[in-house]
C-alpha cells in the first residue's frame, strides 16, 4: 500500500484488460471475475475494462494494466 496527500491506495492483485468497441457494438455479456469492471459509453466508443481472461474474444484489447484501490 502507499500512502500519499492522506489517501491510502491499494494496488489490487488481478490484471485488467482496457477493451475498445464500436459505439454501435452490442455490450457482451462480460462476467466480472474480480474486483473491478468498468463500462463507459460515449459517442465515439465502448470502453470496458475488465479481468483480462473477461475480455471479449476477438475486440480491440490492450492487456496487462493493473488497477488501484482508494482506501477508507
Amino acid at each position: 500500500m502507499t500512502e500519499h496527500s492522506g489517501l491510502t491506495l491499494q494496488v489490487l492483485r488481478d490484471r485488467y484488460s482496457v477493451v475498445r468497441l464500436a459505439p454501435d457494438a452490442a455490450i457482451p455479456q462480460t462476467p466480472l471475475g474480480g474486483a473491478l469492471l468498468s463500462l463507459t459509453i460515449t459517442p465515439e466508443e465502448i470502453s470496458i475494462v475488465c479481468p483480462e481472461a473477461s475480455a471479449p474474444a476477438g475486440a480491440e484489447t490492450v492487456a496487462g494494466w493493473r488497477a488501484l484501490r482508494v482506501m477508507a
